[in-house]
Parts: C-alpha cells; sequence; structure tokens
C-alpha cells in the first residue's frame, strides 16, 4: 500500500492571538512543520522501497543442461554491463547435486569451488568465470583435485555445474 502525503497548502496566520502562549495553541509554523516531517518521512520510505528492489536481483542467464558436465564455454549475456553484482548458484558435481552459490562484481573474475570428504581424501573442485568483453563471461573448465598424502590434479567438467547468474543493480559498486 502506497503511503499518501499531506496535500493542504503552507499554512498562514490567520488570527495569531498573541496573547495566547505558543503551547496552548496550534500555529501555522506548527501544522507547516508536521507536513514537512510526514512527507520527507514518505520520502525517505520510497527511496528505500526503491533500494530494497535492487536487492531482488534478475535471472540473467540459466543452464539449459544442469545435471550434464558443463565443457569451458562462452555465456553471453547482453545486459551484462547494467549490473554491478553477480551471484552464480552452481551444483557441486553432476552426482551429488548440492547447491551453492558466490557473489562477484562486475568485472572480476570468480571461483567456484566445492570440498568434500570422499574414502581417505579429501576432493575439491574448482572452476572459476572470467569476463570475455562486457557481455560475455568465460566458464572454464572445471578441475578435481585430490587431497591425500600427495596432491593429484585433474580436469573433471562434472564439478562446479553453473545453474543461473543472477545480476543485481544495488549501485553500491558504480
Amino acid at each position: 500500500m502506497a503511503l499518501s502525503k499531506i496535500t493542504y497548502a503552507t499554512k498562514v496566520a490567520l488570527n495569531p492571538q498573541p496573547s495566547i502562549a505558543e503551547e496552548n495553541k496550534v500555529t501555522d509554523a506548527n501544522m507547516n512543520e508536521i507536513k514537512s516531517v510526514v512527507n520527507n518521512g514518505i520520502d525517505q520510505v520510497d527511496a528505500n522501497t526503491t533500494n530494497i528492489g535492487n536487492i531482488t536481483g534478475t535471472i540473467l542467464w540459466t543452464n539449459p543442461n544442469p545435471n550434464n558436465s558443463f565443457s569451458q564455454q562462452i555465456v553471453t549475456i547482453p545486459t551484462l554491463p547494467d549490473y554491478d553484482e553477480f551471484e552464480i548458484f552452481y551444483y557441486d558435481s553432476t552426482s551429488r547435486k548440492a547447491v551453492s552459490s558466490t557473489k562477484f562484481l562486475n568485472g572480476e573474475t570468480v571461483n567456484m569451488m566445492t570440498m568434500f570428504q570422499w574414502s581417505d581424501h579429501g576432493n575439491i573442485g574448482n572452476r572459476n568465470i572470467m569476463w570475455n568483453t562486457d557481455t560475455k563471461l568465460q566458464v572454464n573448465d572445471a578441475v578435481t583435485i585430490i587431497v591425500n598424502d600427495a596432491f593429484s590434479r585433474t580436469a573433471n567438467n562434472a564439478w562446479c555445474i553453473p545453474l543461473y547468474i543472477v545480476g543485481y543493480k544495488t549501485g553500491l559498486f558504480n
């Protein structure tokens, strides 16, 4: 529900009655101050509502095959320059499908990472996304790092599967 402002014209004293103490009467100055405070408060609510609306975000890209491995590729999003912050939602792997997300700023590289214990060693999945142009992101191949007595690293595009890229117009990073 939208808030309504006080719309009466600015009040001017008609019969100020100087013999009556200020605390015992309502004056034009009192009424104009009330109008000003209420209307300024409504303006602030409107500004805050706009700022909150910017936090909502817009889905800019959706993976058409989220259950499949995801090879290195260029993702084109014509509206990328319109947003200052992004969030990418992704599966940790095609088998587990635990969803994570990470935020990144316009023009910056981002790493998607996941970790979990498997058998007698830990696994780390990593995939980064880099800006190719103002409207294109390069989603690189994912790698798996197996951590035990030694580290081993192998390409594995079944890890860190991008699901969605969401854009935010926060105005914080312009």
